[in-house]
């Protein structure tokens, strides 16, 4: 092919996440003398300023996370229409909405080639059954007109070849996280950084980034808070994020007098100036594709504790380099806590732990995976 292949990356919204933040980052270093990117969202996300080539950029507004057939139906049409006047060689879709509805809209359109990176599945045991088996339905018979799936970790792999959405034959995991040096540098300002923020000097700062919203059970990370507070008097939370949930976290501080223990920081857009200013990383999700959070907080030597979901089962050994409890059993979450705030790990098992992660979790890999992905597709079709 002499010409430039055009790859459209439709995802639903450009909240600050993992797939927001993989997506980005693709499309802004993949190597622009062969790649032409485009890009299909939602004007609601916070990363929409991010992205600077506005035009290759489009916006659909129907297009939203929530399952909504008038809206749904709508979406289809704009995305088939859009698709016709980009003609893309390739489409590439993330997340479950947009993943759904582009995939068909871009056989509808007659793309060439589709690949969708599954940043975790949309359904989870803490889902309804019916939102379960359905997004289980609607992937099966999406999967048959995808080219190849990209997973973000190997338990995603793994439950989706189990549950009969992928196949070995048109699958592959490459690791989607971005901007760790600029952590590991940072993690040598923690006091700086603390001060820059105005955290506490004698109490053990424990933090939290995330989207407020129910797959990250914000509520539940406040209890765990709560609970933890009542059993060390020197702990304070300090969490930076925004969402959906805000009004029923805010409500949750007020009723239990927690104002001067817990501070909700709000969207944060460089979050390597605050992680490492932690002493602790507390994540409560009740499902995830591969967190970028936990490997950012291991690059900045904060010690990390989260509940074992998806990907994090893929880097995080409990008891070795975090701690890890079962989602939404908030007394493990909080054991699991104070033995974090008494343990004691050596800077040299620190810096080893963060070495590993930033060679093993490099971005440009990432993108040369990617583009190796789409030069052989593109190549095997030419070749048919």
């Amino acid at each position: 092919m002499n010409q430039k292949i055009k790859v459209l990356h439709i995802i639903t919204e450009l909240e600050l996440g993992g797939a927001q933040l993989f997506t980005l980052w693709t499309m802004e270093n993949l190597d622009k003398n062969i790649f032409s990117p485009f890009l299909i969202t939602n004007k609601k996300g916070t990363l929409n300023k991010r992205y600077k080539d506005k035009n290759n950029y489009f916006f659909i507004n129907t297009l939203i996370r929530e399952i909504n057939p008038v809206k749904d139906f709508l979406s289809l049409i704009k995305l088939y229409k859009t698709i016709k006047t980009i003609k893309p060689n390739i489409i590439h879709t993330h997340s479950s909405k947009a993943g759904i509805l582009g995939r068909w809209a871009g056989f509808f359109a007659r793309v060439p080639i589709i690949i969708h990176t599954v940043h975790g599945f949309g359904f989870s045991p803490f889902h309804s059954n019916f939102r379960k088996y359905l997004y289980i339905f609607l992937e099966k018979i999406t999967a048959k007109i995808t080219d190849h799936f990209i997973f973000v970790s190997e338990d995603n792999l793994k439950q989706g070849e189990k549950l009969k959405i992928s196949s070995k034959g048109k699958s592959s995991v490459i690791r989607s996280i971005v901007g760790l040096t600029d952590f590991r540098k940072n993690a040598l300002k923690k006091e700086e950084l603390k001060k820059i923020w105005g955290f506490p000097k004698d109490k053990t700062i424990i933090g939290g980034i995330f989207c407020f919203k129910p797959q990250k059970d914000p509520i539940g990370f406040l209890k765990v808070a709560k609970k933890a507070i009542e059993k060390n008097k020197n702990l304070v939370f300090f969490i930076a994020g925004d969402g959906e949930v805000r009004k029923p976290m805010e409500d949750f501080i007020h009723e239990n007098k927690l104002e001067d223990k817990i501070k909700l920081l709000g969207w944060v857009d460089n979050t390597a100036n605050l992680l490492p200013a932690f002493d602790i990383l507390l994540l409560t999700s009740l499902w995830e594709g591969l967190p970028q959070v936990v490997v950012q907080a291991l690059v900045s030597k904060v010690k990390v504790v989260v509940s074992a979901v998806n990907g994090v089962k893929d880097i995080i050994k409990d008891g070795e380099n975090g701690f890890t409890f079962p989602p939404r059993d908030y007394d493990k979450a909080v054991e699991k806590l104070l033995l974090a705030v008494e343990n004691k790990v050596s800077d040299n098992v620190l810096d080893r732990i963060s070495d590993f992660f930033l060679n093993e979790f490099n971005p440009m890999i990432m993108v040369k995976k990617q583009e190796d992905l789409y030069k052989t597709l593109v190549k095997e079709l030419e070749n048919v």
